[in-house]
């Protein structure tokens, strides 16, 4: 291990409060420490390639999913957690950083974690969702790529790729001109606008439709016109909302099920409720 002086090993200890409060790893913190300690030749070979590495890590979903469950973690542990006096502290030592005598890559280096943590933590508690990495792919190049109109939003609106009319009565299938492939363990649902749906008579023909993992086809809204009068769909019309969800697979356990004792009362297909 590098000598450190006095200053240097207080920044370092204060460094590690920091990120324990940011609710870092163990293991991670101990990582970042003997990065710094690092004699400053050997830290500034590596520098670009770490820097490099944790703009990867900051991006990541899992990275952000683990600062999501140790976030819900601590908000249950402490009933006055506070996100702004968090992110605060933590710019205020920042601040301190400068002052140090650590060479000029180890400071940026330093500053370059801590603001990064800071606004990804607060991203975050802002937007408490946990993000899944699915490709996708424009097989026209006038289809739009699905978007979310608001952060905290369920589902992200589908555009139409092409013009369409839907005669009365008639249902049809409207292309968006993309396929994507959905990772294994998930499907993604196709569901309706609510807003198409109170201003039209247009309706998804079956009613919640599922892309399963398997499919890598381009991605068709089946519509119904329940009108009287056809309707026009136009390019890049938002006509339905696309979410993700886990699909866990059922295991069957045959059985005798008691009717009063593991359901109770309730007419065909309903609990009564």
């Amino acid at each position: 291990m590098a000598n450190i002086d006095i200053n240097e090993k207080k920044v370092l200890d204060n460094f590690k409060e920091v990120l324990s409060n940011g609710n870092s790893s163990p293991q991670d913190i101990d990582q970042f420490i003997k990065i710094m300690e690092l004699p400053d030749e050997d830290f500034d070979r590596m520098y670009p390639i770490m820097k490099e590495r944790m703009e990867g890590i900051y991006n990541n979903p899992a990275y952000e999913k683990e600062i999501l469950d140790n976030l819900k973690m601590e908000m249950l542990r402490d009933s006055n957690f506070n996100i702004d006096e968090q992110a605060a502290a933590a710019r205020d030592f920042i601040k301190t950083i400068e002052e140090e005598e650590f060479s000029q890559n180890k400071k940026d280096f330093l500053k370059f974690i801590l603001e990064n943590a800071v606004l990804k933590f607060i991203e975050i508690y802002n937007n408490p969702r946990e993000k899944i990495n699915v490709k996708i792919e424009k097989i026209d190049p006038n289809a739009s790529i699905p978007t979310y109109a608001h952060p905290l939003d369920a589902g992200a609106d589908i555009k139409a790729l092409e013009e369409t009319i839907i005669g009365a009565g008639e249902t049809k299938i409207v292309r968006t001109g993309i396929k994507v492939s959905v990772p294994r363990g998930y499907e993604i649902q196709i569901r309706a606008r609510s807003g198409l749906s109170a201003k039209t008579g247009l309706r998804l023909a079956n009613g919640i439709g599922t892309i399963d993992s398997g499919y890598l086809g381009e991605i068709g809204v089946i519509l119904h016109n329940t009108s009287s009068e056809s309707y026009t769909i136009n390019a890049g019309d938002k006509i339905a909302q696309m979410t993700i969800a886990p699909t866990p697979m059922i295991i069957w356990e045959e059985t005798t099920i008691n009717d009063e004792t593991d359901r109770g009362e309730g007419g065909f297909g309903s609990t009564g409720a």
